[in-house]
C-alpha cells in the first residue's frame, strides 16, 4: 500500500516490538488520563474532534490508583490491535458492537457487556468486526496489582456493566471541564469507584480463601443496595472475627475501611439519582439511601462532596 493511501484510509498505525494497532481514520478516542498518542498528534486531531485528552489535573486520582491510561473510544469496523507481553494490564469493556479475539488458536467474540482482561505479559490481538464503542485502562503491574502478572487472559461478562457504564460518563463530564470548573472532591470519589469496579473484575484471579470471598459478597451486597445499613460491629460479627482483624482485611483487599466503601457507593448512587430523569426529589433519595431525612442525607452529601445536593437542573450544568 503507498504511504499517502495509508495516509488517507487510517488514522493512526502504531508498530512498536510489543505492539500494532492499527485504528481506522474515523476512529474517536477521548483519553481520561496520559494519553497514548503523541502532543502533537492530539492536537492536530482536537479540531476534528477524533481524539481529545483533557486539561491536567492536580492530582490525578486515576493514576494515583495506578491507572497509568483510560480512555472512552468509538472503533470502527477493521480496528485492530496486537500486544505482545506488555508490562501493564489491559482491560476493556464493550459498550456497543463486536470484536474478534484472538488469544494463541482460540477465537472468542467480544460483545456489549462483556469486559476482556489481558494481565502484564499475554499475548492476544483483537479485530474490530463492527463499529465498536469501548472504555478500556491501561492498569500498572506493580503494588496491588502486581499478584496478576503471567496469568492468563479472560473474556467474561462484566461486574456491575450498567453501573460503571453511568460513571465512565460522568466522569467523561468532569474531567472534560476547564480545571477551574471541576470538582476534586467528585472525581477522587469517581476514581475510587472505578479502581474499586476494576478490583472486582480482577477477583477470578486471586487466590481464594472463604474469608475473603465472604467480605467480597458482603461489601457487594451492601454496595448493590445502598439502602441497607450495617455497623461494623455487626459486618466483623457476619464474618466470625473481631473489629480490628475485619478493618485490616478491608484495607488489605480495598485499600480503604468498610465505612468508606459504603459511603463512597452511597454518594455516587445519589449523584447518579441526581442526574437521572426520573425527576426523584432530594427526600425521595434520601428514602431510596435509606437515610431517616432529607435533612440527614444532605448533611451526608455536603460533608462528602463539599456542597449541597442541588436541583436536578442545577446538577446537570455542574456535573
Amino acid at each position: 500500500m503507498q504511504k499517502g493511501a495509508k495516509k488517507k484510509k487510517y488514522l493512526w498505525i502504531k508498530q512498536l516490538d510489543k505492539e500494532l494497532m492499527i485504528m481506522p481514520r474515523k476512529c474517536v478516542e477521548h483519553f481520561l488520563v496520559n494519553p497514548t498518542m503523541p502532543e502533537s498528534m492530539i492536537s492536530r486531531m482536537r479540531k476534528r474532534a477524533n481524539v481529545s485528552a483533557p486539561q491536567p489535573l492536580d492530582t490525578d486520582f486515576l493514576f494515583a490508583n495506578d491507572i497509568i491510561s483510560a480512555s472512552i473510544s468509538k472503533h470502527r469496523k477493521g480496528f485492530y490491535l496486537s500486544r505482545n507481553k506488555p508490562d501493564y494490564h489491559l482491560v476493556i469493556y464493550t459498550r456497543k458492537g463486536r470484536s474478534l479475539l484472538r488469544i494463541g488458536k482460540e477465537k472468542k467474540i467480544i460483545r456489549r457487556g462483556d469486559v476482556f482482561i489481558a494481565p502484564a505479559g499475554s499475548v492476544f490481538e483483537y479485530t474490530a468486526q463492527t463499529d465498536w464503542d469501548v472504555f478500556w485502562f491501561h492498569i500498572s503491574a506493580r503494588r496491588l496489582w502486581k499478584a496478576y502478572s503471567g496469568k492468563a487472559p479472560l473474556l467474561k461478562k462484566a461486574e456491575s456493566f450498567s453501573y460503571l457504564d453511568k460513571i465512565m460518563d460522568i466522569y467523561f463530564e468532569e474531567i472534560y471541564k476547564p480545571s477551574e470548573k471541576r470538582s476534586a472532591p467528585l472525581l477522587r470519589a469517581l476514581s475510587e469507584t472505578i479502581t474499586e469496579c476494576l478490583r472486582k473484575e480482577f477477583v477470578p484471579f486471586k487466590s481464594k480463601t472463604t474469608l475473603n470471598s465472604e467480605l467480597e459478597g458482603l461489601v457487594l451486597e451492601y454496595s448493590s443496595n445502598p439502602q441497607k445499613r450495617i455497623s461494623i460491629k455487626k459486618a466483623a460479627k457476619k464474618l466470625g472475627i473481631s473489629e480490628s482483624k475485619f478493618n485490616r482485611l478491608c484495607d488489605d483487599i480495598y485499600g480503604q475501611p468498610f465505612g468508606s466503601i459504603l459511603l463512597k457507593n452511597r454518594m455516587l448512587t445519589a449523584k447518579t439519582l441526581l442526574l437521572d430523569e426520573s425527576n426523584l426529589t432530594n427526600a425521595q433519595i434520601a428514602e431510596k439511601l435509606g437515610y431517616s431525612d432529607q435533612y440527614s442525607f444532605s448533611k451526608a452529601y455536603k460533608l462528602f462532596y463539599g456542597h449541597s445536593p442541588k436541583c436536578r437542573t442545577q446538577t446537570k450544568k455542574t456535573v
